[in-house]
């Protein structure tokens, strides 16, 4: 018997006896491993409760600008805008959207939110006319007069609690023009809640 072969054997087949047990403990973690994995799978995700995420808004109109004809029929678009909640524009006798300054108009719409039902102050001036509606109701009809001057009229409207909302009509035929809105102020900032 070669005794060098005897301590080779004897060095190999340790190594497979420690190699084994090690091989078996790996399979055994990638099992265990597996069956988290599946059980995890199979288990819902905790319910965590999201919080309510708040929006300010405000009032902006938004407005599209028309040409208007010799005997005030509504022409072609020639531009959009936004202007602020609140406005007061005095344009005189120069351009009043791009280089219009006379038989231009413009419809501009926006949304008010009223905090509670009641009657709220809305307040219009043109020169030459405006035309004010509340959900599709004529609230103010500040027509052109023929006088050439800047007039203003003021309005109260029922409103319910909510959402609710305004066009503008204005056109300026020739000479001065202007353009003003205004109203309880209340209506032009709120808070939405969105889950």
């Amino acid at each position: 018997m070669n005794p060098l072969r005897t301590i080779v054997e004897v060095l190999i087949v340790s190594a497979v006896a420690i190699a084994v047990p090690s091989c078996r403990s790996r399979s055994n973690e990638s099992s265990n491993q597996k069956s988290e994995e599946q059980t995890s799978q199979n288990v819902p995700p905790p319910n965590i409760p999201h919080a309510p995420r708040t929006i300010q808004r405000e009032t902006v109109w938004n407005a599209t600008w028309f040409t208007l004809s010799g005997d005030m029929k509504r022409g072609g678009n020639v531009g959009t805008e936004s202007f602020p909640s609140t406005f007061d524009f005095e344009w005189g006798e120069g351009p009043v959207h791009d280089s219009y300054s006379d038989y231009i108009g413009f419809s501009a719409d926006a949304v008010v939110y009223a905090p509670r039902s009641g009657l709220f102050e809305f307040t219009v001036g043109s020169d030459d006319g405006m035309k004010l509606t509340v959900d599709n109701n004529l609230a103010i009809d500040n027509q052109w007069d023929g006088g050439g001057s800047r007039t203003t009229k003021t309005c109260k409207v029922q409103l319910s609690k909510g959402i609710h909302y305004l066009n503008l009509l204005y056109y300026d035929r020739s000479g001065g023009a202007s353009a003003s809105f205004d109203c309880d102020h209340e209506l032009l900032t709120w808070t939405e809640t969105s889950e």
